[in-house]
């Protein structure tokens, strides 16, 4: 399957798995649901702010329904943390609902950050 994106808003559907917040404990965030897409997902990691020293690491698990979480091969974002950074990973889940489960390293560590998932709409 391919797309040429010319409209993202009506190319994909997107959640903010991670919305913007200021962060320092690990552990994972609440799941969300792409009900309307399939095909490959994407996660974008948005660093507003990092204390000196914070590396993160984003791992999207993934579940069919809430009970137990695997990690979506290939679906994490890692490294160390600076304030404007960008990063994006591309990975192919295989269940319904995803989450992130982040785990911050440093002396002590913070960040304001989002991550944004997302995926192509179904083509009806």
């Amino acid at each position: 399957m391919s797309t040429l994106l010319h409209d993202l808003d009506s190319h994909a559907a997107l959640v903010a798995a991670v919305p913007p917040q200021t962060l320092s404990a690990d552990g994972p965030l609440a799941a969300v649901e792409l009900p309307d897409a399939d095909g490959p997902a994407f996660a974008v990691l948005m660093v507003g702010t990092a204390a000196i020293g914070t590396s993160l690491t984003v791992a999207v698990e993934e579940s069919d329904g809430g009970g137990s979480w695997a990690a979506v091969p290939g679906g994490s974002i890692a490294g160390s943390l600076s304030a404007g950074l960008v990063s994006a990973v591309t990975f192919c889940p295989s269940k319904r609902y995803l989450r992130c489960n982040l785990t911050f390293t440093g002396p002590g560590p913070e960040a304001t950050l989002g991550v944004l998932l997302g995926r192509q709409r179904k083509v009806v």
